[in-house]
């Protein structure tokens, strides 16, 4: 995903749109909801060139960070603003860190918000907000495997090993095996019963997560995985799965934790023109 960072301008218009609103129930989180941070990265001084209002040479940019800024929804504001802001596409999350630029004559700026039309002149950069993703934990099944096992009885064989079973008789043979079931009868007829359950969801790609799941309070979403930069369709719980093939990503799709949300994936991502929770 292509990082890119917005100067504090941006993070304050957008401040600013969360905290106004109307009456009825908003269902784009196109508003920045911003928490004070005790972050434990290591102390880090960077230096950089930052454009915004102005281009700046020289910021010095600050870890750890001190805001956290998420995508979120409002409802129910009273009384009622006079409106007139833009609407947005997911906000997504933001890292903010406090920086310090050299003194530069900043232009006038004019903005329009559901709350009013401001008219203001800014002074210095306090912060610089960068895109985040929130990480996941990812759980690798655990596979037992049996000693294989060889018993002959009058008239047939069953022979068990790991991760197969296979049992040979007079009228049928069938085989069965961690990704499907294979009948074959007598006569030549051959049956193949596809994988169920949290099994089949994890097979899905790349043709997207429509497995059920072995929980009916979970479905079949696509995840990002940050730690290695690709996605895998995990069983999470809810109703409405984030998956390939989505179409209109749902921000209340099922995605695991509550920073997450289902998206459209960048496009230079492993799931681009799918949707996935980031």
């Amino acid at each position: 995903m292509t990082m890119r960072t917005k100067a504090v301008g941006i993070l304050a218009a957008a401040c600013l749109a969360f905290l106004a609103g109307g009456a009825r129930a908003q269902t784009t989180p196109d508003h920045l909801k911003c928490y004070k941070i005790k972050d434990p990265a290591q102390h880090v001084l960077y230096s950089a060139t930052l454009t915004g209002l102005r281009p700046e040479q020289g910021c010095r940019i600050k870890v750890p960070g001190s805001l956290l800024c998420v995508a979120a929804t409002k409802t129910n504001v009273s009384p009622p603003p006079p409106g007139g802001g833009p609407s947005g596409t997911n906000a997504g999350m933001f890292v903010c860190y406090k920086v310090k630029c050299p003194k530069v004559v900043l232009p006038a700026v004019s903005v329009r918000d559901q709350f009013a039309t401001h008219s203001f002149t800014p002074s210095v950069a306090k912060l610089l907000c960068a895109p985040a993703v929130r990480t996941t934990t990812t759980t690798t099944p655990t596979t037992t495997t049996a000693h294989p096992t060889t018993t002959t009885a009058a008239g047939a064989t069953t022979t068990t090993a790991a991760g197969a079973t296979t049992t040979t008789a007079a009228a049928a043979t069938t085989t069965t095996a961690a990704a499907a079931t294979t009948t074959t009868a007598a006569g030549g007829t051959t049956t193949t019963t596809s994988p169920v359950g949290n099994a089949a969801c994890t097979q899905s790609l790349p043709n997207g997560c429509g497995a059920a799941c072995d929980d009916p309070a979970q479905v079949c979403s696509l995840v990002f995985n940050p730690a290695t930069g690709g996605v895998a369709c995990t069983c999470v719980t809810g109703t409405v799965a984030c998956a390939g093939g989505a179409g209109t990503c749902s921000g209340s799709a099922a995605c695991p934790g509550a920073l997450t949300g289902c998206q459209s994936c960048p496009s230079a991502s492993p799931c681009a023109g799918m949707c996935a929770c980031f």
